[in-house]
């Protein structure tokens, strides 16, 4: 079988696009852009950084009118953070991974 169209396509990715005018400024050739984590708000994956991407939808129409279409890079981790809805949610349903003591088990990263 053949792979999904999207695999053939060109991928324009790198760390990071700074804003949602610098997405929008760039008319190279691609299918595909890639967002690293920057355009999160305070790195919680999931979120639109509202300084930076102020009008999301606005960006990903005019992708789409150029039939072009956004990733947002989500990685496998969380961050910790009280005031953050995805967080509070999955500690409250022990979603977490958990630590050999049955703890939340937390690791380090840039998040």
């Amino acid at each position: 079988s053949f792979p999904p169209l999207s695999a053939l396509a060109y991928h324009q990715c790198r760390w990071n696009y700074n804003d949602q005018e610098d997405v929008k400024t760039h008319d190279i050739p691609y299918d595909f852009i890639w967002l690293d984590i920057e355009h999160a708000d305070g790195k919680r994956y999931f979120t639109w950084d509202p300084t930076k991407f102020p009008q999301p939808k606005e960006m990903l129409q005019g992708l789409m009118d150029k039939r072009r279409k956004l990733v947002a890079i989500v990685d496998p981790h969380i961050r910790v953070d009280s005031g953050y809805k995805i967080h509070n949610e999955i500690r409250s349903k022990s979603f977490y991974v958990k630590n050999k003591d049955g703890g939340d088990y937390e690791g380090w990263c840039w998040p």
